[in-house]
């Protein structure tokens, strides 16, 4: 059987545009922008630079901010649908039927990554095939017994993908194009084919 495994954050699901929103909730409710980006670093920092809301809320606070419940109220009524990159679904139910077994593997922490991929609702179309890590993506991928040439990746970020392809050098990679300059995807590996997001990714799948 052939595997894809996907990325999560800016591959299936437009984060940028996301954490946008979710910044200027936080702004809404009185945190000003200094306060609120240094309360997320010192979060990140303890956290492998992985976010999560309400773990940055209560940084805030620490910082002797006041902050409303309600902010969590307004956090959970956003309809985390809206940011589908491309026609997710639909794609992945078709590979689905293809006999394609498709995993998502995302880093980050529990609770949040938890949130989102219900929230965008993700949890059933992928069912028991999610693996959420807060650390290494390559020594969760050393665990799954992969056979490579039969295993595609698709992910926005070059850097992780090279190092999981100096693991599992005879997969197939497909990069999915941020709509940022975080990756340099011009001069990015010949190794790499490069989609716009996941409406395109048949053309590469033998």
């Amino acid at each position: 059987m052939k595997t894809i495994i996907f990325d999560f954050d800016h591959t299936l699901f437009d984060t940028r545009t996301f954490k946008q929103e979710v910044d200027s909730i936080i702004a809404k409710h009185g945190v000003s922008k200094d306060v609120a980006t240094k309360a997320e670093k010192e979060f990140r920092d303890k956290n492998h630079n992985n976010y999560d809301f309400s773990g940055h809320i209560e940084h805030i606070k620490k910082l002797g901010n006041d902050v409303p419940d309600s902010i969590h109220e307004h956090f959970d009524s956003l309809d985390l649908t809206k940011y589908h990159k491309g026609e997710v679904i639909r794609v992945i139910k078709d590979l689905q039927t293809k006999e394609y077994k498709t995993i998502l593997l995302t880093k980050g922490t529990n609770r949040f990554q938890d949130k989102k991929i219900s929230g965008a609702q993700f949890k059933e179309l992928f069912g028991k095939n999610i693996i959420v890590c807060n650390h290494s993506k390559e020594e969760v991928l050393k665990t799954l017994n992969l056979d490579e040439e039969n295993t595609y990746f698709f992910n926005d970020d070059t850097l992780e993908m090279e190092r999981i392809y100096n693991n599992f050098p005879n997969a197939t990679y497909i990069v999915c194009k941020r709509g940022d300059n975080k990756f340099d995807y011009l001069n990015m590996s010949k190794k790499f084919k490069s989609v716009n997001s996941i409406d395109e990714i048949e053309q590469f799948l033998k």
